[in-house]
């Protein structure tokens, strides 16, 4: 009779669902009855009642949507069902079929194709767990899963969930997400895993695609992670995106605080100021998370109006807060800027549930392609270098991507020296506001040295902070743009990469030809092998400036205030088209053809900066 009464169940779920009078039923039956599949998709999230899928073609950093899939995967159960109340069964989700009742008491099955996604892009499965309250007991944010996805290589990510309330920014609700990129075409399948029986067990399929629309990429200009796919240590000096091309930061450093909604670098909203940066080429912005206790105390992700509200739901996340971030990153990215996501400030608040804190940043923004995690800000006020080190395992443990991570530090660069050849760390992230600036460019040669030996691991060597521009600081004098541009000049041409520092950071507009002048030196620097080449100062026998080349090929030298210079190019033959190019207004002058093989002779149209181009 208990066996009769299952099946009629059953039939009359499948007639409800063919009906569309069945939407979520998750919550509502035991996990041992079949249940039907449904899908979500959005740009804007709607239900569809079939289980094809169609995304969205995939936008260019010029458009203003970030493409997403949303899935609500249900589960088929197997079971043996026994009088008692524990029952042992096996769960798999199947996606890609529908149940049909007929005539007789065995429903027939018709497949429908695999829901299709671009790789690149984020796919979020939504799953349905306990009725919970935000603010309630049991803290439904204490509550793991996990979900394996499993590509057609046999390649896997586990990729941890998240407690997102209602699903819109609402504290409370039954919803749990999962955000994964898949990097690669072909099939691939997912499955969870959690301690929480209604969250244990689902699994599915989808078949991911080629990204579509893509175009080259031209120096100067911002990257489609659409196409370029995720961004990551290459094992040289720079970074490269996982279709080879390598990628050369020229970013922004302030304001850190930019998350904070009255914190908008002189614009109406965040969208205004990210507008502006893509516009004048930035392509990395660096951003804070958290700063309680640190110099601001009114940043962070966790439920509160203050401070000690915050540090005391620290186990509770704002979940409105964190869909606005979401939209901000989202946008960040569709315009082609690399997140570089700060975890916390310098001298802060330490006594927050740390892994839980590392879990819920990951699993909701790790699926960006453009990211850059740094374990703190001014490490070295707070914590020891071991210390560092068990954070970023503890990060490197959640992030299946392997996103690049860095940890920013003050005082002196060789503090930095600890992380060097520990793999756990993929490029500097230094701060050197004392350092002289005709020092720039040697210190960017010595790291630059440093990492390129054979014995130990290379990375890139980016100086993420240098120096104070406006007002003059009790400890620096004041930089103008002149000081700036030949700074940022000497850090490239020694090997290294940028972060601009503006401060105070009230208005990006208001350090324009600072921004404009680092856009001219990245298109100009894009346009060689940058990652092939090496400081090589040696070359300059006479005269001031910073030589970048890659020998026998291509020669660039910067020469801070013009003059004249006597070139080495005895160790190489051949004829090179020789160049004047202006970094004040990214205009060229044409010297001419000269042939290698003697110490050459050249002087630059003024006595202000220019940069010689041999190739």
């Amino acid at each position: 009779m208990k066996g009769m009464l299952s099946s009629k169940l059953k039939w009359i779920f499948a007639l409800l669902f063919a009906a569309g009078l069945v939407i979520v039923v998750q919550a509502a039956l035991p996990k041992s009855n079949y249940l039907p599949v449904i899908y979500r998709q959005d740009i804007i999230i709607t239900l569809t009642p079939t289980p094809t899928v169609t995304p969205s073609s995939t936008p260019t950093p010029s458009q203003t949507a970030t493409q997403t899939q949303t899935i609500h995967p249900s589960i088929t159960t197997t079971a043996t069902q026994t009088p008692t109340s524990t029952s042992t069964s096996t769960q798999t989700l199947t996606p890609t079929t529908t149940s049909t009742p007929t005539n007789t008491s065995t429903p027939t099955r018709t497949t429908t194709p695999l829901p299709t996604h671009k790789i690149n892009t984020m796919l979020e499965i939504e799953l349905s767990g306990p009725d919970s309250i935000g603010m309630g007991s049991p803290n439904p944010f204490l509550i793991e899963v996990d979900v394996t996805f499993t590509g057609p290589g046999g390649q896997t990510f586990v990729i941890p969930g998240f407690y997102d309330g209602d699903g819109a920014g609402g504290m409370d609700g039954n919803v749990w997400k999962v955000r994964f990129t898949p990097d690669v075409t072909g099939d691939w399948t997912y499955t969870s895993s959690s301690q929480e029986a209604l969250l244990n067990g689902y699994s599915g399929a989808f078949n991911a695609t080629s990204p579509t629309g893509c175009t080259a990429y031209t120096p100067g200009s911002l990257p489609d992670f659409n196409c370029l796919g995720r961004l990551k240590h290459s094992g040289e000096h720079y970074l490269s995106f996982a279709n080879g091309q390598y990628w050369f930061k020229a970013g922004i450093n302030d304001p850190e605080a930019f998350l904070d909604p009255t914190v908008n670098a002189g614009f109406a909203n965040e969208e205004a100021a990210i507008d502006f940066l893509a516009a004048n080429g930035v392509n990395s912005q660096y951003m804070l998370f958290n700063n309680l206790g640190g110099d601001g105390s009114f940043l962070y992700p966790w439920v509160g109006n203050n401070p000690v509200e915050a540090q005391t739901n620290h186990e509770r996340y704002d979940l409105a807060k964190l869909a606005d971030w979401d939209s901000i990153f989202d946008y960040s990215q569709s315009k082609g800027i690399v997140l570089h996501l700060v975890l916390e400030d310098d001298s802060g608040w330490t006594g927050f549930n740390r892994d839980l804190y590392y879990r819920q940043m990951i699993a909701r923004f790790g699926h960006y392609n453009g990211l850059i995690w740094n374990v703190a800000e001014e490490f070295n006020e707070t914590y020891t270098p071991d210390e560092i080190k068990g954070f970023a395992q503890m990060i490197r443990d959640l992030d299946a991507y392997d996103h690049p991570l860095t940890v920013h530090h003050m005082d002196v660069l060789d503090v930095w020296l600890p992380f060097v050849d520990d793999d756990r760390f993929d490029l500097t992230s230094f701060q050197q506001p004392l350092i002289p600036l005709a020092s720039q460019n040697a210190a960017a040669v010595s790291w630059f040295n440093i990492v390129d030996d054979s014995t130990v691991r290379t990375i890139p060597i980016s100086f993420d902070e240098i120096r104070y521009f406006l007002p003059p600081d009790p400890e620096d004098p004041p930089l103008d743009q002149t000081e700036a541009r030949h700074a940022m000049w000497g850090i490239f041409m020694g090997g290294g990469i940028y972060e601009l520092r503006i401060y105070p950071d009230t208005t990006y507009t208001g350090f324009e030809p600072h921004i404009a002048d680092m856009h001219r030196a990245r298109t100009f620097m894009e346009q060689m092998p940058y990652w092939q080449m090496k400081p090589m100062n040696s070359l300059l026998v006479s005269g001031q400036g910073y030589v970048f080349a890659k020998s026998g090929q291509e020669y660039s030298v910067y020469l801070p205030v013009g003059g004249g210079i006597d070139v080495n190019l005895t160790g190489t033959s051949g004829t090179f088209n020789a160049d004047w190019f202006n970094p004040r207004d990214g205009s060229y002058q044409a010297i001419g053809s000269i042939t290698a093989g003697s110490v050459t002779s050249f002087t630059a149209p003024s006595t202000e900066d220019w940069v010689l181009y041999l190739r």
